[in-house]
């Protein structure tokens, strides 16, 4: 945990995001990002994906699912 909160503050410094719109969460993304988003009022999730065997091949298990259920906009973007 303290690595990851060192690497975001350091990518927050870089971005000129203030801590205070910096968030780490731990769980099950398919779980913990939708309720993340009910709860801050979001309207956009952002969402890299990367190709993957069988039937994950277009989207990862993780964007897809949250693409699924979504009751927000989503934004599907490729890792190159």
């Amino acid at each position: 945990m303290q690595e990851a909160k060192r690497r975001m503050s350091g990518m927050g410094k870089n971005l000129d995001i203030p801590e205070s719109h910096q968030f780490i969460e731990v769980g099950n993304p398919r779980i913990i990002i939708p309720e993340f988003i009910k709860k801050h009022h979001i309207d956009l999730l952002v969402v890299g994906h990367h190709e993957k065997q069988g039937l994950d091949r277009i989207l990862g298990s993780t964007a897809y699912a949250l693409l699924a259920h979504a009751k927000y906009e989503v934004l599907v973007i490729p890792y190159l």
